[in-house]
């Protein structure tokens, strides 16, 4: 039986977009015969949780779950991430090279921070070390705005991520937009690069229900990546009761949010920052009409492709896409919704009010989008992806 030794900062009962890719990934290597170990952290992602998880080896079965205690510090700025994602690249360290012999080595979360704590049994072990690139960087981080192109911050990533592409045997990444985009800027064999789609659960499709009110929903993190400013702006256009945006999530931008719906007066934008179960959370999206992502002007495309996306498609929604790159084209080509490159509100409006009228038109892009989720983002491709990345 094949060994993997997983590297990621992140894990259950913490929820994020590299937990929920990472749990699926696992969940596939355990169907197809690898034995897997992860070395994570204690819950830090959330720091008011009270998850009763502490340090120490749990086993699974084929899983075995080591956990190092790491600093609950709040995840609210780029040098307290930094802070922590150091951390757990020297902690890791060790226990990494305890672990690696005769194994794969898969650094996953956090960016190119895991892939070093595999260098030291790579070297000794001889191992082959898979990087999982799910946010290219430090390029990322111009389209957030903590660095500019020109500051040191942007310099010493490119550096630092140059030595971890190369000294990776393989790269996994989410799509070949986003290999294509590191191939040009640090010049890697493209032969390295394997893509893993993230994928989605396998949701019974329900057709979009057109109840009263009709709902236009957002759910997923309220990081500074993301423009809610112009979904606020088409609710102030609309200003119908008929019509609810609900922005579902917790993050950077909560406070502010909950101020601008204050100050615009927006009686049909509501707010949910609680943590919903799986269930509440599927009957919540399965209740929307439409489904909204806008992302803020990205300088620099194919950095990242978001895995609500792919949870947006499995659900069968029409979706509503403001930025450009891949997710641009897919929408676009599949016709599973409006995509747009540009700020424009009234054009936002217009289209979820024909959606309104037009049932039938409303219930084809949702065809379209569960039919573009079972094509692109299915656990086949997931599978055969891994067993390539493994071999």
């Amino acid at each position: 039986m094949k060994k993997i030794t997983i590297i990621s900062q992140y894990w259950e009962p913490d929820l994020n977009g590299d937990v929920v890719r990472l749990k699926r990934c696992i969940n596939v290597l355990l169907k197809i015969g690898f034995n897997v170990t992860l070395i994570t952290t204690i819950p830090h992602y959330i720091i008011t949780q009270k998850a009763k998880v502490r340090t120490g080896l749990e086993v699974k079965g084929n899983l075995k779950i080591l956990r190092l205690w790491t600093p609950k510090i709040p995840h609210d700025s780029f040098n307290r991430r930094l802070v922590l994602y150091v951390w757990f690249m020297i902690a890791s360290i060790i226990p990494t090279f305890i672990y690696a012999r005769k194994s794969y080595l898969w650094a996953f979360s956090q960016r190119v921070f895991s892939t070093y704590s595999c260098l030291l049994p790579k070297l000794f072990w001889r191992v082959k070390l898979i990087s999982d690139i799910t946010d290219v960087w430090p390029e990322a981080l111009i389209n957030t705005e903590y660095a500019s192109k020109n500051s040191f911050r942007y310099r010493f990533g490119k550096f630092l991520a140059l030595i971890a592409y190369k000294t990776s045997d393989k790269i996994t990444t989410l799509n070949h937009a986003m290999a294509k985009l590191i191939i040009k800027n640090y010049r890697v064999k493209p032969e390295k690069f394997v893509i893993l789609p993230n994928i989605g659960n396998q949701f019974n499709f329900q057709e979009p229900k057109f109840s009263n009110p009709f709902i236009v929903l957002y759910y997923g993190n309220l990081g500074k990546n993301y423009d809610f400013e112009i979904l606020l702006e088409t609710a102030r256009i609309i200003n119908d009761r008929n019509v609810l945006f609900i922005i579902k999530g917790n993050g950077e931008q909560l406070t502010y949010l909950k101020k601008r719906v204050k100050e615009m007066n927006l009686n049909n934008v509501r707010i949910i920052a609680r943590l919903l179960n799986e269930k509440e959370l599927q009957t919540l999206i399965q209740s929307a009409n439409a489904l909204i992502l806008p992302m803020k002007p990205q300088p620099i495309e194919d950095v990242s492709f978001p895995i609500k996306l792919v949870e947006y498609f499995h659900y069968g929604r029409p979706i509503i896409y403001i930025g450009n790159g891949f997710p641009f084209k897919l929408i676009r080509n599949y016709n599973a919704g409006l995509a747009i490159k540009e700020r424009k509100p009234e054009l936002i409006a217009n289209f979820i009010l024909e959606l309104m009228k037009n049932k039938e038109k409303a219930i084809q892009m949702a065809h379209s989008a569960k039919n573009l989720a079972s094509i692109m983002f299915s656990e086949e491709k997931l599978s055969a992806g891994l067993k390539k990345a493994f071999s």
